[in-house]
């Protein structure tokens, strides 16, 4: 499924690369999403969510598991690739991207990496108001749907369509392999 934000993009003289987009929800004591985690690039100050690229040893789950520790110092409990793509031109390649959901639990504490020079856990409603990059703000509320029926699969459709979830959640399947797939769960050990 193509993202709404872009169409695959024409040939280009740019090359490809293919990533990962993390729009990262902290839960708050009840397992309700309560926020949305917001960053501050170091290189041009703009705000926005985690992203990187897929190594070529890494499947694209492993690199945005990756990549969330990597920026942040932490461990998700929830990781689900919601199946759309957000291109973006970058300087000297067009960037690919994988869009993933993750959740936090609400004690979690952050530690960024040289990347990032601040970070806000923004509500909700304000939220997409804060990115800066107009992919990502065109894709929040896909992500934030996708993130409610996470949470709740049990629940019936609400009559107010934008309540409900995205059709590809329904029955969510593999792009490669068409195989069915549902949300991985991780497990958070303390050493």
């Amino acid at each position: 499924m193509q993202s709404p934000a872009m169409t695959q993009p024409a040939e280009s003289v740019f090359p490809l690369k293919d990533g990962v987009h993390v729009y990262l929800f902290k839960l708050n004591e009840r397992d309700q999403i309560s926020s949305l985690l917001v960053l501050r690039r170091a290189d041009n100050h703009k705000n926005c969510i985690i992203s990187g690229i897929i190594n070529d040893d890494e499947n694209p789950f492993n690199a945005a598991m990756r990549e969330t520790r990597e920026e942040i110092s932490a461990n998700p409990i929830i990781m689900f690739n919601i199946g759309l793509t957000e291109f973006i031109k970058c300087q000297r390649y067009m960037f690919k991207a994988q869009i993933f959901i993750g959740m936090i639990e609400h004690h979690i504490d952050i530690t960024l990496n040289q990347e990032h020079t601040s970070y806000e856990f923004v509500p909700v409603p304000k939220a997409e108001a804060q990115l800066d990059y107009p992919e990502q703000k065109a894709n929040f509320q896909e992500c934030w749907k996708a993130a409610i029926a996470l949470l709740n699969p049990n629940d019936s459709p609400s009559s107010d369509q934008s309540n409900s979830p995205p059709e590809y959640l329904k029955n969510p399947r593999d792009k490669r392999t068409n195989a069915p797939c549902m949300p991985e769960r991780i497990s958070i050990f303390n050493n």
